[in-house]
């Protein structure tokens, strides 16, 4: 990644060239008691994300839950696009280009049908389609061990992130999720 960046550096395109850098997340390998890759708990949902825009001159950790949904609305915003339309995601650009921003927007995360997970600031609620919850502290509880959600004290702070999930969802089956054996090739007579 270092020669991509030194070249661009190089080249006459640096003064308009964004470059992102995303990746998947990683596997649980025992933790909470899973093997698998896909759950909406801290580990299952990480991932490296890297912005380098003209102008930037020294690196910028941001610690405040963001998400790969928010990578169009911050293209549209860095270009100065105008584009009249509703998106997904949030601009992060007031995060890259301002030094102490203040950042309360939440993240939502899903998997499987109507499985979903808000994290903001220091707070991670996730809400599976039985209705059970868990409530988490990242802040103080990294891993999730303390489920929280039982607890009284913090129904302020769930009642702000249960607004961010969505009352209504539809799950989409595209052809390529159909059963294994309604892909194989049907025989020719």
């Amino acid at each position: 990644m270092g020669r991509v960046l030194k070249a661009l550096e190089e080249s006459p395109y640096t003064k308009n060239t964004i470059v992102i850098l995303w990746s998947d997340h990683g596997w649980h390998l025992g933790e909470k008691e899973h093997w698998r890759k896909m759950s909406l708990w801290e580990q299952g949902t990480r991932v490296p994300f890297i912005i380098k825009m003209p102008g930037m001159k020294e690196a910028k950790l941001i610690n405040d839950p963001v998400s790969l949904q928010d990578i169009y609305p911050s293209l549209v915003d860095l270009c100065n696009l105008d584009l009249s339309q509703e998106l997904d995601g949030n601009s992060i650009s007031p995060l890259l280009k301002e030094k102490d921003v203040a950042w309360d927007k939440p993240v939502l995360i899903s998997f499987g049908p109507g499985n979903f997970a808000v994290r903001q600031n220091q707070w991670k609620l996730i809400r599976y389609a039985d209705g059970s919850e868990e409530f988490y502290d990242i802040s103080k509880d990294p891993k999730e061990y303390t489920n929280l959600a039982n607890n009284p004290e913090f129904e302020t702070q769930m009642e702000k992130l249960r607004s961010s999930i969505p009352k209504t969802w539809k799950y989409i089956i595209c052809p390529r999720t159909k059963p294994f054996e309604d892909t194989l090739a049907k025989p020719k007579n």
